[in-house]
C-alpha cells in the first residue's frame, strides 16, 4: 500500500465520519480535515470515489437558503463556500424570494451545503 492509498483511505474514513451528523462538532472537524487533505494532495472527491466505486458523478443543484431579504454577507459567504468545495454559486430570485444554490457534482454540492 503506497502513500496515496493511505491518504485516500484516510479521507474516505473522515468523509464517512462527517456524514453521520453534520451538526456535530466532531463531524464538522472531520469534514474540515478531509478538505485540508484533499487540497494538500491536490485530490478531488472524484479521485476518492473512483477508488471505491466506478459510478459516474451526477451534476445537481442544492438549495442552501431562501429568504425575502438576503444579507450581503450571506451571499459572499455562499460564494466562498462554493469556491472551496468546487461548486458554482447561483442566486435565483423568484416570487420576492432570493434562493442561494450550490451547483456542481452532487458529492461536492452536498459537502458545500453541510459546510
Amino acid at each position: 500500500m503506497d502513500e496515496l492509498d493511505k491518504i485516500t483511505r484516510k479521507i474516505q474514513d473522515l468523509m464517512k465520519l462527517a456524514q453521520d451528523n453534520p451538526d456535530d462538532e466532531e463531524d464538522q472537524t472531520a469534514l474540515l480535515l478531509a478538505q485540508k487533505l484533499l487540497l494538500k494532495y491536490n485530490l478531488s472527491l472524484e479521485d476518492i470515489r473512483s477508488n471505491t466505486s466506478q459510478n459516474a458523478p451526477e451534476v445537481s443543484e442544492m438549495d442552501a437558503k431562501s429568504l425575502t431579504r438576503m444579507p450581503w454577507w450571506q451571499v459572499k459567504l455562499h460564494v466562498v463556500l462554493a469556491k472551496n468545495f468546487r461548486c458554482k454559486s447561483i442566486r435565483r430570485r423568484r416570487h420576492q424570494k432570493t434562493t442561494l444554490i450550490f451547483f456542481g457534482y452532487e458529492a461536492y454540492a452536498k459537502i458545500a451545503l453541510s459546510g
